[in-house]
């Protein structure tokens, strides 16, 4: 084997052995309440595992703002595989950044033929705080597929740019179709590739700038779709901000400190947060302070482009891969976020390794600069190290935020939340009520302290609230389910029937709807019209065995055995059976004096398996 290969194989060692060494602990990892509920844990075809049904979902689904197909095949094979045991999830999360750090170096290695600056790049990607985010939250397994696809993408183009052909270049267009089905992050990568072209693989010397741009129209089509695509499901679910709620002046203002910040916090990453809320105002003079540093950067880097064009190179990529998350189009309520500097401050990484490679011409250099960064990259790797601790639950990652940041009306909601599901009610009380108080106008709050007095048994005092909730327009069908709870709580019946029939108004397909409202009626002495409700329920959802108990029931109270052992039996055949189901079979074939099924099906009550 050459020396060459060995030092390459030996490179990939390290940058493995540091991932692992970083990321080890999060295999006892739980998942967190924000965003791991919607991506996973509350959403049923993920639970179901990797389905047909499931698959076609996956390709229609705009949940979450996204359009991100791959992102939900991916979780959905994760649960097939793990169930809801976390440290499988993580693992996959662990993994992809593992590929991703080693596509990396593979891509640079082969675009400038460089190893050590190469290695030290793929290196910083791997272990850097900033990163930790990305990798440590299950739900941001879309950052991770993206990001791996568009690695892919660059060393594939890396490789047509060098000797083109249809075969080649489709291979790029694919990959780079796939980054964008995981996440439209990649959007700017097209402009990636227009300055790989200018260094290192200096086309422009060889081809016309035209025909180098004609050449990625086809990705620019594909980026503008996704960009329109992501546009359109984001303003469906209201995390598009509109110019009445958010001026241009200020969106203007955050984009350029937060420009900034990023490169600060890649060079000094300190009081990472899992959210950064939106300031209500922003000092004259962090603006101009921000703006000043930008423009000399770019400026600077405008004027030494030919004699070092890798600082050109490395600005410009931080610039626009940055761009379509800098906040001058504004999706949600965080001012910067972690996650956005997966793929961005790699531009920052290249201007560092291949600036330090400039500067290290004689041994004595060498040895100092190779010192400098075996510290730098210990620190960094230290710093994710206790980076990642903090994504150990819930409780552990909010309480983190709120040390480190100040008003994080966010961290409050998911804390109050976390207590609230762990039955501390008072202490979710007084962080629900800190977040009011910060955010007034957030519908969420307002639910979940109506849910949180719903579940104390009281209420008169969780009516309120989700009326206020209902009238901020905050998600209708859950909040007139537990609009309906506090109704029937209350016995005051025709006004939880009502918010449960209009709940299947609006979505005739709503499970819980369907089943609020016949457990109420059969609450009413109304049995019939709730085994209709009943009925529905098992039409649109077989496996819900709970439904099948009802009606099973409502069937054998009217001594319809027939009925009843017909709903059970259908749910046996169909592998819907449970202990109790074999047990309430076994009753009703006693009833009817067949006792040789009536004992078959209490015996299997007893061991089913």
């Amino acid at each position: 084997m050459k020396t060459k290969n060995r030092l390459f194989i030996f490179h990939c060692l390290i940058i493995s052995l540091l991932v692992l060494i970083i990321y080890w602990q999060v295999q006892g990892f739980k998942f967190v309440y924000y965003d791991d509920n919607s991506y996973i844990t509350e959403k049923p075809w993920v639970l179901k595992g990797l389905t047909w049904g499931g698959v076609k979902w996956a390709v229609t689904a705009t949940e979450a703002g996204f359009w991100h197909p791959l992102t939900w095949l991916s979780l959905m094979v994760d649960s097939e595989l793990f169930r809801l045991s976390t440290g499988g999830y993580h693992w996959t999360n662990v993994i992809l950044h593992l590929i991703s750090s080693l596509l990396f170096f593979l891509f640079l290695r082969a675009a400038t033929g460089r190893e050590w600056p190469s290695f030290l790049v793929a290196l910083l990607f791997a272990v850097h705080p900033l990163h930790v985010e990305s990798v440590a939250w299950v739900s941001q397994r879309k950052d991770l597929l993206s990001t791996l696809f568009g690695f892919g993408s660059l060393l594939a183009y890396i490789r047509y740019a060098r000797q083109p052909g249809t075969g080649r270049y489709l291979t790029v267009l694919i990959l780079f179709l796939f980054a964008l089905m995981a996440k439209p992050m990649v959007v700017t990568f097209p402009l990636v590739m227009l300055l790989l072209d200018f260094w290192p693989l200096k086309r422009f010397t060889e081809r016309p700038l035209k025909n180098l741009i004609v050449e990625k129209i086809p990705f620019l089509i594909l980026s503008l779709f996704a960009s329109v695509l992501v546009m359109y499901t984001e303003h469906k679910i209201g995390a598009l901000t509109d110019l009445e709620n958010l001026s241009l002046g200020m969106r203007f203002a955050n984009s350029t400190v937060s420009y900034a910040k990023y490169v600060l916090l890649t060079f000094y990453p300190h009081n990472l947060a899992f959210f950064y809320p939106y300031p209500d105002s922003i000092p004259l003079w962090q603006v101009i302070t921000a703006a000043l540093f930008l423009l000399s950067v770019t400026g600077s880097v405008w004027i030494l482009r030919k004699r070092y064009p890798y600082l050109f190179t490395g600005w410009v990529w931080y610039l626009i891969t940055l761009l379509p998350v800098c906040g001058l189009i504004q999706v949600g309520p965080h001012a910067l976020a972690d996650r956005y500097s997966y793929v961005t401050i790699n531009g920052l990484f290249i201007m560092a390794a291949w600036g330090t490679a400039e500067f290290s011409r004689t041994p004595r250099k060498t040895l100092f600069f190779a010192t400098l960064w075996g510290i730098v990259l210990l620190a960094l790797s230290y710093g994710s190290w206790l980076q990642v601790g903090y994504w150990q639950n819930t409780c552990t990652l909010m309480e983190r935020a709120l040390k480190v940041t100040k008003n994080n009306w966010i961290a409050h909601t998911n804390l109050g939340v976390f207590h609230m599901a762990e039955g501390r009610y008072e202490d979710a009380f007084f962080h629900l009520n800190k977040a009011l108080a910060l955010k007034p106008a957030y519908s969420l709050i307002y639910f979940n302290l109506g849910l949180l007095f719903n579940q104390r048994g009281e209420p008169e005092r969780a009516l309120p609230y989700l009326e206020k909730a209902f009238a901020m327009g905050f998600k209708r069908e859950d909040t007139l389910l537990q609009m309906g709870y506090a109704y029937k709580k209350m016995e005051n019946w025709p006004k939880a029937k009502e918010a449960f029939l209009n709940i299947i108004k609006d979505n005739p397909a709503s499970i819980p709807g369907r089943s609020a409202l016949a457990n109420l009626l059969e609450l009413m002495g109304d049995t019939n019209e709730a085994g209709k409700q009943w009925q529905e329920v098992i039409k649109r959802a077989p496996e819900n065995i709970f439904a099948r108990k009802r009606l099973f029931y409502i069937y054998l109270t009217k001594r319809d055995y027939e009925e009843a052992i017909k709903i059970a039996e259908d749910g046996v055949a169909k592998k819907y059976g449970d202990p109790e189901l074999y047990r309430l079979l076994g009753l009703a074939y006693r009833t009817t004096g067949d006792h040789a099924k009536a004992d078959y099906y209490l015996k299997l009550s007893e061991s089913p398996n």
